[in-house]
């Protein structure tokens, strides 16, 4: 996978890590009882001659030049996303943002891509 975003980032942090966006919220503390960081894993696991991305917020997905990314992992909530009305749109992309992006990450790829696209709770 090249591209993938959306929420859960809290499954990616050890037990009890305080969330960069909900610093009180002990309900969005990291939950892995293994004690792994799976976005450090994640990173480690790409090329090296490759650029791998992790963002967690809307202005740094709106900030990444696509033509420089070759991997992008986006989490921009510690569960799931927030439904669009409630979405806070300082810090969490819309889904067409996110879409936006993607496409033009993935559309580098001469032999053509697959895209995914979940616009609900399922």
């Amino acid at each position: 996978i090249e591209v993938i975003m959306g929420g859960g980032r809290k499954y990616m942090f050890p037990k009890n890590r305080t969330d960069v966006e909900y610093e009180l919220d002990e309900k969005a503390r990291g939950t892995r009882l293994d004690g792994l960081n799976l976005i450090d894993i994640w990173k480690s696991f790409k090329p090296k001659h490759k650029h791998s991305h992790y963002v967690w917020n809307r202005t740094d997905l709106l900030a990444l030049d696509p033509h420089s990314v070759d991997y992008l992992l986006g989490l921009f909530e510690p569960g799931d996303m927030q439904y669009e009305l409630n979405r806070n749109n300082a810090t969490d992309p819309s889904l067409s943002e996110m879409v936006e992006m993607a496409i033009r990450i993935l559309n580098k790829n001469p032999k053509g891509f697959f895209l995914l696209v979940e616009g609900g709770r399922i």
